[in-house]
């Protein structure tokens, strides 16, 4: 999604329209049964090379879920469940053991307690965030949307408390592509952990049902960042 940077320099268009045009395209992304959603993504230590991975998974409007599978430099699976307070189920053998859990799901619901520790979703799993968030936070934009070319447009939408750049292609009045990048700081440490996405959305309609994981699976990580098996 390394997109945002130099093209934001050479925008042309401008605010009334360009919004308009994008936040109906997510209005009717969100009021389809559901989507198929594929990913390329890289996450970059400082002074580091970065690491690829991919992944494909669906979003069910329909049950406020989401599941992707993702392959590469990161190999697991993640499910958010979005139909009371937002929680994330995270099948990531390497954050299992990173954090000496004997269960191969973790579980946390994204709190302001937890962005206000710091605690950052991204440096044990994927991104802060998921496909269905960023269609949900294009129907509330705030700022410029400026058309790039047409069917193209770059935006602000907020992801985990912050103001992230992204650049989005609509066709056939749907979302179609989202392309971002951003940096976080690593808790107790100077580094940062940068993040480049390209998000593409297809097959609007019915989707299988997402399971949750059995309760027996799951270890939990609760409001305070620490693991409670």
């Amino acid at each position: 999604m390394a997109l945002v940077g130099g093209v934001l320099l050479a925008i042309s268009g401008c605010g009334g329209s360009s919004r308009g045009a994008v936040e109906k395209a997510a209005d009717r992304t969100a009021a389809a049964p559901g989507y198929r959603v594929s990913f390329s993504s890289s996450i970059r230590l400082s002074g580091r090379r970065p690491l690829p991975y991919s992944g494909s998974g669906s979003v069910d409007n329909r049950s406020r879920r989401t599941r992707v599978l993702v392959k590469g430099a990161l190999a697991g699976e993640e499910i958010v469940d979005g139909a009371g307070a937002t929680t994330v189920y995270l099948r990531f053998p390497a954050a299992s053991a990173q954090l000496a859990s004997t269960k191969p799901w973790l579980r946390l619901q994204v709190t302001k307690q937890l962005w206000r520790l710091h605690f950052n979703l991204g440096a044990i799993a994927l991104t802060q965030g998921n496909p269905g968030q960023y269609v949900e936070a294009l129907r509330g934009l705030r700022g410029d949307v400026r058309k790039l070319e047409a069917g193209r447009y770059s935006a602000t939408i907020s992801v985990a408390g912050r103001a992230r750049p992204v650049s989005v292609w609509v066709a056939d009045g749907y979302v179609r592509q989202l392309r971002f990048a951003y940096s976080v700081p690593v808790p107790g440490s100077k580094d940062t952990i940068a993040y480049e996405t390209t998000i593409w959305y297809r097959a609007f309609g019915p989707q299988p049902a997402i399971a949750l994981p059995a309760a027996s699976q799951v270890a939990r990580i609760g409001a305070d960042g620490k693991l409670e098996q």
